[in-house]
């Protein structure tokens, strides 16, 4: 059991100036490095989602941080006036890694900044103003980027803000097909019924946005042969086809980008998350063609942190890192060895119903019986809880299904690969065995306790 005196004494102290924007774990984060992150009171977690998925090399890695200081030294910010090495550098780096005729960069802060850009260059460069995406996809959590992330909860789905000529399309989940008929035999039925229901909506669809592999709707690859249909059907109606790689870019998914292992070349390609490192930073890339359009029909994009020469140095340092020290060859192997070990713990416990995903970007999808999957005596929470208390951080999402995230850092050795597995396997047997009360699976901070009982009664269904 952990120990967390400092940690609860500092919540306690000054909790109450935080705008609880959700609930966060007790534990205060002091320090970190590669996979471990340590809080306040000294106990060590395995991190086993690199942060909020950014920390693709591991967190504080020595030769980006110093990268990092020594830009810091001199220059940390210019306006959006003027240029510097560093970002010129880092768009020529960028350009060179992604697929296709793909070169034209901006560079920006979220992956949320970053689709709105694109969308607005879609909207430019075709001159129409809707937008498509899966239905089970995430895009961001501003309103137009919502408006077609169905993978929220109900109570999201009510309160967010409507959006015209939005439209989606059916995801394409083989293990759970929307359309109940079996791949390869279906001859993606589903496309073809995504199609049929947006009909004459097609005439005002400026861009499809979708993610490669889906993250938060479940860890869905769309099978073979399904992207270049979809980017067939994009042609037909003279829409932009957007990627949105921030959880399946920079070697992730042991390829530069997720849309390589589709064999197509997106119109725009959108990067962020793992693009710094755990520095905050994003982009766009897309042709000579559609930037050129769209410049001299007027686009301009300004924002106060675009082109940021910390931005710049972040990218290039992640990209060199990547390359020299073989990085994408290795998510591959440490990855093959993750799902190797995912899938003994499947065979050796039943509650485990799939495990899926490729290079370092994997998951497993548990049985929740559950009235309510978000509810706080769930499986998921309480597995979650399991890992926490014996020094794992997971991440689940629950759209479609419990399916719990392993995105650790492509650094990752196989010493914690095997380490997060014992935790694991470890917490799979004590939630068979154990009866869970809503006091134990609480956060103990009072702030989280009480944004859990007030704010999110109807969600958490108690």
């Amino acid at each position: 059991m952990q120990n967390k005196k400092h940690s609860l004494d500092t919540w306690n102290k000054y909790g109450k100036y935080v705008f609880m924007t959700h609930n966060f774990n007790d534990n205060l984060i002091h320090k970190a490095k590669g996979t471990i992150i340590t809080d306040t009171d000294n106990n060590e977690i395995l991190d086993f989602s690199s942060g909020q998925f950014c920390s693709i090399l591991g967190h504080n890695h020595p030769e980006l941080i110093k990268n990092i200081k020594k830009q810091i030294n001199k220059v940390l910010h210019t306006g959006s006036a003027f240029l510097t090495l560093p970002v010129l550098k880092a768009a020529c780096k960028v350009a060179k890694i992604t697929p296709g005729n793909l070169e034209k960069v901006i560079f920006l802060s979220t992956g949320t900044e970053a689709n709105e850009c694109a969308f607005r260059i879609a909207k430019k460069f075709t001159e129409k103003s809707g937008i498509a995406g899966f239905d089970e996809g995430y895009s961001g959590n501003s309103s137009t980027m919502q408006s077609i992330s169905s993978n929220l909860s109900q109570t999201d789905k009510r309160k967010r803000e409507k959006i015209k000529n939005k439209q989606t399309i059916l995801t394409p989940h083989c293990l759970k097909c929307p359309v109940n008929k079996t791949y390869p035999g279906c001859d993606f039925l589903c496309l073809k019924e995504s199609e049929k229901n947006v009909g004459k909506g097609w005439k005002n669809i400026a861009a499809i946005i979708v993610e490669p592999i889906l993250s938060q709707g479940g860890i869905i690859m769309p099978p073979k042969g399904y992207m270049q249909a979809l980017q067939k059907l994009a042609k037909k109606y003279k829409v932009l086809l957007i990627v949105d790689e921030a959880q399946t870019g920079f070697g992730r998914t042991g390829k530069w980008f997720g849309i390589e292992h589709h064999s197509i070349v997106p119109d725009i390609l959108v990067f962020s998350k793992t693009a710094g490192g755990g520095y905050p930073v994003s982009g766009i890339v897309t042709t000579e063609k559609i930037a050129r359009k769209t410049i001299l029909d007027g686009f301009v994009n300004i924002s106060s942190h675009q082109f940021d020469p910390l931005q710049g140095i972040s990218v290039e340092s992640v990209i060199d890192i990547i390359k020299n020290k073989k990085l994408i060859g290795r998510s591959r192997n440490r990855g093959a060895y993750l799902e190797k070990k995912l899938i003994e713990l499947k065979n050796k416990h039943s509650i485990i119903l799939d495990v899926r995903g490729i290079g370092l970007m994997l998951g497993f999808e548990i049985k929740d019986n559950s009235k309510n999957i978000y509810s706080l005596n769930s499986i998921g929470n309480k597995l979650k809880y399991e890992c926490m208390k014996n020094g794992l951080y997971l991440n689940y999402g629950a759209s479609t299904g419990t399916v719990f995230r392993m995105y650790p850092p492509i650094t990752v050795t196989k010493k914690e690969i095997e380490k997060a597995i014992s935790i694991l396997d470890k917490s799979l047997t004590t939630i068979s065995k154990r009866r869970y009360s809503k006091k134990i699976l609480l956060p103990k901070n009072p702030y989280s306790r009480l944004k859990i009982r007030k704010s999110m009664r109807e969600r958490l269904g108690f």
